[in-house]
Parts: structure tokens; C-alpha cells; sequence
């Protein structure tokens, strides 16, 4: 367990013993779902933020134009999903999918992929496209900058795509 400044699961858990109660809930985000389009679907997760996207990945309708980008540290250590979502793109429940891997050269965050793919995700939004975004803040936060950067260079109002719900995110 990796203590987070200021996180309050974190710190409760490195505070607890193996054995002991504890009491917890989920928290739901009513905001956080896939729309009932065809518009393509744009999915970014670090970590375990990816677990909800699989979820949205796995209740998809084949042949949904659905990208996601995963971001972890390494395969080995923290690749969740890696098997399924390979089978998925295999059978084109997923279309696209790209990895981030912060702890491989060449290092890289989902954030550098974004960036890298700017004008092929203008393309997406300017079809309609909703992204949705889930795990840490600090990744959201660099994930959001590229999307203000590539909106400014494509002409795309980013304020509207979050007031239409078509830029969601799921953090913590």
C-alpha cells in the first residue's frame, strides 16, 4: 500500500491490521456512464481507474468505435485487464487501444499519448465523441491540459464538450 498525501483511503488502510473490520461504501457517480450513441467513446484510465472502462468496454455493443488508452507502471505489476482487453480488440469489442507504460523505456503517460495522438481525437470529437476519463487527479489534470492544447489547435470549444457531457471524468 502506497501511502497518498491527503488521501483518505490510503491513509486509513496503512493504519489498519490484516484481520481487522473495516466499514466502507461505494460511492457512486451518477454522471460517469457511457452515452447511448453511436458517436465513438474515447476511454482514459491510469492504474485501477482502468476497471470501470473495462466495465464499460464489456457492456459495449460489438463493432462500437470504442479507444481506450491504459496507463500503468508495469505489465508485470499492475497490468489489469491486459488478457481480456487483448481479446477484445481481437474480436473488435474494443477498436482501438493504447498502452502507457511509466516504468518501461521509452516511459510514457497516457497524457504523452493524448498529445501524440491530437489531431486523430480532434477528428473523433468533431464526430461527436465523448471521453471519459478515470483514476488519480494528477493524471486527469495532465490528461485534461493535452485536451485544452489539442481543442485551441482544432478549433473545438472544450468548455461546451463539458457542458455536454461529452468530457467526463471519474477521479480520485
Amino acid at each position: 500500500m502506497r501511502r497518498v498525501t491527503g488521501g483518505q483511503v490510503s491513509n486509513y488502510l496503512v493504519g489498519i491490521e490484516i484481520g481487522d473490520d473495516i466499514d466502507a461504501a461505494v460511492v457512486q457517480n451518477p454522471h460517469f456512464h457511457a452515452p447511448k450513441t453511436k458517436a465513438p467513446l474515447i476511454l482514459i484510465g491510469a492504474g485501477v481507474g482502468v476497471s470501470p472502462l473495462a466495465g464499460i468496454v464489456r457492456a459495449a455493443k460489438r463493432g462500437a468505435a470504442i479507444t481506450l488508452y491504459q496507463g500503468l507502471r508495469d505489465p508485470k505489476d499492475d497490468g489489469l485487464f491486459l488478457d481480456e482487453l487483448s481479446d477484445w480488440r481481437t474480436t473488435g469489442q474494443l477498436e482501438t487501444w493504447h498502452l502507457a507504460q511509466s516504468r518501461i523505456s521509452p516511459f510514457t503517460y497516457v497524457q504523452h499519448l493524448i498529445k501524440r495522438d491530437a489531431t486523430i481525437i480532434a477528428q473523433a470529437l468533431g464526430q461527436g465523441a465523448t471521453v471519459m476519463i478515470c483514476g488519480g487527479k494528477a493524471m486527469a489534470a495532465a490528461v485534461e491540459d493535452e485536451f485544452q492544447s489539442l481543442c485551441v489547435q482544432a478549433n473545438i470549444d472544450f468548455a461546451a464538450l463539458k457542458s455536454q457531457g461529452r468530457f467526463k471524468q471519474d477521479v480520485f
